[in-house]
């Protein structure tokens, strides 16, 4: 998540928690490299193990509570975030990603690879071989699955639309839940915008986004209400352990 193009750093100072803001070592272009097989895979290396990095060190300076770890992003920043639920579930309790594509979808021979076809919709997969990706990032994790959200624009340019229902079907399997919503409300959180929730405890939602580009909106307030980072009483976090 940009600093500039979001409004954590003050609402972390409101609310009392830290936001790391890392940069993209990739200088042509700034993306996140989630193509690689190392960033792909639990403590194999990549930039997902470089933010992961950071988070441990900062939770050992600061002293922060492990259980309550989370990660957002808009674009490669949605994909890393994707990539980071699934490699580090025993890391993170909850993501949130706008405009970006499953996990796994940009996997390439090679670091930064941009796949054509995965932006172009065009990577479609069963429920089972999308979860079986995530499986693989990290073999033998029989843990607590984090939460997740997502954001999606019907007329997104840069990664199409079908993205969407293709990340809808691999975390809804990756939790285990029917593909079917178990709740849908329209013009939410703001008009043409759509949210499906799945899952007997709103593990996962997700929002369509009506007529909206790849320059999503973020919704910071839908986001601090989803990692539950306005709480401040002793009751916060009050939807899971969290970690494994």
């Amino acid at each position: 998540m940009c600093y500039a193009g979001s409004q954590y750093a003050t609402m972390a100072s409101k609310y009392g928690f830290i936001v790391i803001y890392p940069d993209s070592p990739n200088t042509a272009d700034k993306c996140w490299d989630v193509s690689s097989n190392q960033t792909l895979s639990h403590d194999a290396g990549g930039d997902s193990l470089g933010i992961v990095s950071m988070v441990r060190w900062t939770l050992n300076k600061y002293k922060g509570d492990p259980k309550r770890v989370f990660v957002t992003g808009v674009s490669s920043g949605a994909m890393m975030t994707s990539t980071l639920i699934g490699a580090y579930p025993d890391v993170f309790a909850a993501g949130s990603a706008f405009a970006g594509v499953p996990f796994g979808c940009f996997a390439g021979n090679g670091y930064g690879i941009w796949s054509d076809a995965c932006a172009t919709g065009k990577v479609t997969r069963t429920p089972t071989e999308w979860a079986a990706l995530v499986t693989a990032a990290y073999p033998g994790y029989n843990g607590w699955r984090p939460k997740m959200q997502i954001f999606h624009g019907t007329n997104d340019e840069t990664l199409n639309y079908a993205n969407f229902k293709e990340e809808v079907k691999e975390w809804n399997a990756v939790l285990g839940y029917s593909q079917t919503p178990t709740s849908t409300t329209s013009n939410t959180p703001v008009s043409n915008w759509t949210k499906y929730v799945y899952g007997g405890n709103n593990w996962f939602e997700a929002y369509s986004a009506g007529g909206v580009t790849h320059n999503i909106q973020n919704q910071e307030a839908v986001v601090m209400s989803w990692f539950d980072l306005a709480c401040t009483s002793g009751d916060c976090f009050s939807w899971g352990k969290g970690g494994a």
